[in-house]
């Protein structure tokens, strides 16, 4: 899922794609994923090899069927004519801009969007919304520096997972701009193919320094030998975090199994399998800290019911306290919802119901509910 965004692959892509670069030929782009301030980035004509590069492969969730239906757009040539190491500071300073307080608010409901259309009640937005209030209500401290981790993650993980595309009010002028070959038609959510994919390329670096940071965090907190209360909510907003980023990866995965099918590039069957075998290893590595973190947690002076009920601890702290309240109470009235959402079999016609699969298989024991 990862190697496509590596350094190298995308240099060696360049070379057996781009015939020549028109250096006199530069746009400002304004590109956005659907959350926050849109990335402002100089890039270039470019003359492709063949037309692999002025078309792109977009999906959109059918809220009929379950399954992401495949689209087919125009894509204008301008990419970056090179790499800078310096870059690396503007996409820290931009991930930055989107942990600001007013693009937060509006997390869960972007990072959920399609799902809102299978789930009017839109259960997982509300959870994530949950967690940016927590991270911008709670104290400095362990538990406000999870979050903040953990929110990015999930930032970057919904970038990774969509694509970059020309703010509407700019397109006429990028497609007025290009000149070495026929400009194509203007659609909604238009891309420069190149571009976006030159681009994950940093997105990538950083997801996967964060990645390692959050996992390496909480190890730390497994084996830290403090009492569990004090880390006990440190280790459940991560373990919500992890939940929620893996069900956009499997859902990831699965559309890269389509897109190999319509490339050509592997038939339908061994495209299907290969992505159900990734995605079962996800399951069973989250299974696999589900079980440390009940493992560690076991307590029997919380038997009796804590902030979050039977099994958990008590907290006094009003940011955590109406964190787990509200929580509890979401889980309580949307059980059902759980309980079918735990139950969804991978496949790709079950895709559009991977979100809140694993959530639910972390949130449900909490409530009596043994582990399936």
């Amino acid at each position: 899922m990862t190697i496509m965004h590596k350094k190298q692959m995308i240099q060696d892509f360049v070379c057996s794609q781009v015939v020549s670069w028109d250096s006199s030929n530069s746009i400002d782009l304004y590109l956005t994923c659907g959350y926050g301030p849109a990335l402002l980035w100089k890039c270039h004509e470019f003359r492709p090899r063949g037309t692999e590069l002025l078309w792109q492969l977009q999906y959109l969730q059918n809220p009929e069927t379950g399954v992401e239906s495949c689209h087919k757009k125009y894509s204008p040539p301008f990419a970056l004519m090179k790499f800078e190491d310096s870059d690396e500071g503007r996409f820290d300073a931009y991930l930055d801009s989107l942990m600001q307080p007013k693009y937060l608010l509006d997390l869960g409901s972007t990072f959920f969007e399609e799902e809102s259309q299978v789930d009017e009640d839109e259960f997982q937005s509300k959870v994530l919304n949950l967690m940016c209030r927590l991270y911008l209500d709670v104290e400095e401290g362990d538990l406000k520096d999870i979050l903040n981790d953990v929110l990015r993650m999930l930032i970057i993980t919904y970038i990774m997972g969509h694509t970059l595309t020309i703010l509407e009010d700019t397109l006429y002028n990028v497609l007025d701009r290009v000149k070495m070959t026929a400009p194509g038609e203007a659609a909604e959510h238009t891309s420069p193919r190149l571009a976006n994919r030159q681009l994950k390329f940093f997105f990538s670096e950083m997801r996967d320094k964060i990645y390692f940071k959050v996992l390496n965090q909480q190890q730390q907190t497994f084996h830290a030998s403090r009492p569990k209360e004090a880390t006990w909510l440190v280790s459940f907003c991560a373990m919500l975090g992890f939940a929620m980023v893996l069900e956009e990866v499997q859902r990831t995965v699965q559309i890269q199994a389509d897109a190999k099918e319509v490339k050509g590039e592997m038939d339908r069957y061994d495209a299907n399998l290969e992505a159900h075998r990734a995605n079962e290893r996800i399951d069973e590595k989250f299974d696999f800290l589900s079980a440390i973190f009940k493992q560690k947690y076991r307590d029997k002076k919380w038997r009796e019911g804590g902030s979050f009920g039977p099994g958990t601890p008590t907290y006094s702290e009003l940011p955590g306290k109406r964190f787990l309240g509200t929580l509890h109470d979401l889980v309580v009235a949307r059980e059902d919802h759980l309980q079918n959402r735990r139950a969804v079999r991978l496949g790709p016609e079950n895709q559009c119901q991977y979100t809140t699969r694993l959530v639910a298989k972390f949130l449900l024991p909490f409530f009596g509910q043994p582990q399936i």
